[in-house]
């Protein structure tokens, strides 16, 4: 794209104001419901362990083994993180100075550079334990990446599989009254880098770990290179703790809502109990379903009893919601949630409790793409997210911040781009309505071996189990760009993977009949990249083959504090090969961005921060408005990519990892409004007649409306200027600074004015404006 062709004259309008979604979330309701949760005798682990990094033979769970030299963490944490949720000041994109690993000589590594580290790590603490021997004794565990093995007092346990998942191990026979010893044997192993498919599991092809965007990805640090592996992910990420059961544990309630209208919903429940026993107990299942954050729904009561048999068994009922108060986004109506609040009793006898919340809300779509949420017709407009690399990092106030910028972004929905996040993130898009396609965690090639495909067919039986009461999220997409689906990807098996995603499809769907099951992201919606990986910003205007976006978009630099922040003073404003890369580690791709984009480097960094802020700013909103004005014949919703940052990192995303708006920020701010006043005209061709049209995507007809409008000549910027929405920074980042918009010459033209109704729902052309003429070019 020419530069001058960005300066030609843009007609702006400005008409509508949107009012976003309230955040319906309190800490004490949260606090509440968590106490709620916690289950008598509950000792956590969390605290200070000593570790050690090595990848050896050697029996480091032993009692007798002296582990006083080494070095300590604070668990729960991602090892690269070392205990801290502040990402490392020091860990600049830079080659790093590789050190040996023998057992005993690692010193305390210094936080400020992290633990960049792939493999093995074994952690050790101590614990005093009193409780009572008759009882089972059950060590939960919260997250922890990827393989694990449990030692207690010097034999193993147990062991787990997979990094998003809360399991259980029954200690009770390794526990001894007084101190005890545990040991993890945690590995998240990197894996041979193999582009030409010469072993049978390599990274990026042939992978065999469910990890997605935490093993391989653009945004990662290194990228697609050879040092894609680094700053791996590693640890245990949300907790761990020993509790006593009473014998029987309440383990999940699923709640799926089944035949919903606005009349009357059937919720069928099913709750997982779990008897450590070796004989059936008569169990109880008693509990109330009433409104969480509304007010006016009636409470209704459950009650079912069955024999749970030795293992897991299942208690089911359902309960019939008159007039129920649906689950809505934002935009289309309130999000109400409901909570269940169950009791599992044994002879009189108290034996688990928890507390479930709930939405009532149906989602399909069509086989043309056309989404219906409730029974009525709806227009995603979202982006992508990962919220960091390192998701100890993240708790409930980084994601409702995170959601508030998506609200202020006028963004109903989100795509969780090939991994998932921690619970926190879910809640808050429930109660805040915003709508999740939720992503598996697979991410390009992976092995067909049988072995894999059984373990990746029960890791997505962990996924909906974990999730399944979310009415925020309407879609499972079982594999991002998988082999067989992408044209672009060199593979020896033309079909790879396609059995294993048509599994996976077929079990989540039978799972969770409760919404949509997509096989694999790339087939069916589209990913097109014009102005970035090919031809111009102005291909947008070429239809698509398919008419549902879940990617678009294009690279730019975050703000100067963030690049600050990246890398070394000398490397700043990058101009030899050592600078450039420093700069791909940290993502940044120059074959797009001076040889595609045609982005200037222009004079010094600063320069070079704007030009590449604002050649995104106006690619995504030019592409944005332009799939927007083709709602319902050439479109049928979008996704672009992406929206934050999860390390600090030069990527699509319109907000840095400090929370750093880009100027692509407020270019989506404003091409996603609800109701959006849209000029039709061809970034490259200026000559092009122009045409003024409203996007209304909202229910509600709008009678007699009044839409103003005035030409401007001149250098115009990409975005209405709206003020980007004030956030508190993730832990350890600086408070966020707005986006800038310097604004260039302009010469008013007379306002004009039209009155008409916008229908609901709908694409309506306001005015032909003919062809600019006389205008200034920069």
């Amino acid at each position: 794209m020419k530069a001058s062709s960005w300066s030609k004259a843009i007609l702006l309008v400005a008409l509508v104001c949107v009012a976003g979604g309230t955040f319906l979330y309190a800490q004490e309701q949260a606090q509440a419901q968590q106490q709620a949760q916690e289950r008598s005798g509950q000792q956590s682990l969390a605290g200070p362990w000593h570790y050690l990094p090595y990848n050896g033979e050697g029996d480091f769970g032993a009692v007798a083994l002296n582990d006083s030299d080494w070095p300590v963490m604070e668990l729960p944490s991602n090892w690269f993180l070392l205990g801290s949720r502040h990402y490392p000041k020091k860990a600049i994109a830079a080659v790093p100075i590789l050190s040996a690993a023998e057992p005993g000589t690692l010193m305390q590594p210094d936080p400020d550079l992290g633990l960049d580290y792939s493999g093995t790590v074994w952690f050790r603490r101590s614990f005093d334990w009193n409780g009572d021997a008759q009882a089972p004794q059950i060590l939960d565990f919260d997250m922890v990446d990827y393989y694990t093995e449990v030692f207690i007092n010097g034999r193993s346990a147990g062991k787990h599989e997979g990094y998003f998942q809360k399991w259980h191990i029954n200690a009770s026979e390794f526990l001894k009254p007084g101190k005890n010893l545990i040991a993890l044997k945690i590995s998240a192993p990197a894996l041979v880098f193999d582009f030409a498919e010469q072993y049978p599991i390599s990274w990026p092809k042939r992978q065999n770990q469910v990890k997605g965007i935490f093993a391989y990805h653009d945004t990662r640090p290194g990228a697609t290179s050879v040092r894609g592996q680094e700053r791996g992910t590693g640890g245990v990420l949300r907790g761990i703790a020993l509790r006593q059961s009473n014998g029987v544990d309440l383990v999940s309630i699923h709640v799926s809502p089944e035949d919903v209208s606005e009349r009357s919903a059937r919720l069928v429940i099913d709750a997982e109990v779990q008897n450590w026993s070796q004989e059936a107990k008569a169990v109880k299942l008693e509990g109330t379903v009433a409104p969480f954050n509304f007010k006016g729904g009636a409470s209704l009561p459950l009650s079912v009893e069955a024999a749970a048999a030795p293992g897991r068994s299942h208690l089911r009922a359902e309960i019939t919601v008159e007039q129920p108060a649906l689950w809505w986004s934002w935009d289309y109506g309130k999000p109400n949630l409901y909570s269940l609040d169950a009791r599992l009793t044994g002879g009189g006898q108290p034996l688990d409790q928890r507390t479930e919340r709930f939405g009532i809300r149906s989602i399909r779509h069509d086989a043309d793409w056309v989404w219906w949420l409730n029974g009525k017709r709806i227009y995603p407009r979202g982006s992508n997210y990962i919220a960091t690399q390192w998701l100890s990092q993240a708790d409930r106030a980084w994601y409702d911040q995170d959601v508030h910028l998506m609200i202020s972004a006028n963004l109903n929905s989100i795509r969780v781009h090939a991994h998932l996040e921690r619970p926190e993130f879910y809640d808050s898009c429930d109660e805040a309505g915003v709508m999740v396609w939720q992503d598996y965690p697979l991410q390009w090639g992976y092995s067909d071996k049988e072995e894999f495909h059984a373990e990746a067919l029960r890791q997505a039986g962990d996924m909906v189990d974990r999730f399944f009461n979310h009415p925020s999220i309407i879609v499972w997409s079982m594999h991002n760009e998988s082999p067989h689906a992408m044209q672009w990807m060199k593979k020896r098996v033309p079909e790879q993977n396609l059995r294993l995603d048509n599994d996976l499809a077929a079990a989540v769907a039978k799972l969770d009949p409760s919404r949509v099951t997509h096989r694999d992201s790339g087939t069916g919606d589209g990913h097109p990249y014009p102005g970035w990986y090919v031809g111009t910003v102005g291909d947008f205007t070429k239809p698509t083959k398919e008419t549902f976006i879940t990617e678009y978009g294009a690279e730019a630099l975050p703000n100067l504090e963030t690049l600050k922040t990246m890398f070394a003073p000398e490397s700043l404003f990058p101009r030899t090969p050592l600078d450039f890369e420093a700069w791909k580690f940290a993502d940044f791709q120059p074959e797009q961005t001076f040889k595609l984009a045609n982005i200037s480097q222009g004079r010094n960094i600063e320069e070079f921060i704007q030009n590449s802020q604002r050649y995104q700013a106006q690619l995504v909103r030019f592409s944005t408005e332009v799939f927007r004005r083709w709602k319902w014949t050439k479109n049928t919703g979008i996704y672009h990519f992406m929206f934050v940052d999860d390390w600090p990192s030069i990527t699509w995303s319109v907000v840095d990892y400090y929370r750093r708006p880009k100027l692509g920020y407020l270019a989506m701010q404003s091409a996603m409004q609800p109701v959006l006043p849209s000029v039709d005209y061809q970034i490259d061709e200026p000559a092009k007649p122009l045409a003024l049209w409203v996007v209304n995507d909202r229910f509600e007809d709008f009678k007699s409306a009044s839409v103003k409008w005035r030409v401007v000549a001149g250098r115009t910027e990409p975005f209405a200027p709206q003020k980007p929405p004030p956030a508190a920074p993730p832990p350890g980042a600086q408070s966020p600074a707005g986006a800038q918009s310097p604004a260039g010459p302009q010469t008013p033209a007379g306002p004009q004015s039209k009155t008409l109704d916008i229908p609901a729902d709908s694409v309506t052309k306001i005015a032909d404006l003919g062809v600019l003429r006389d205008v200034t070019t920069g």
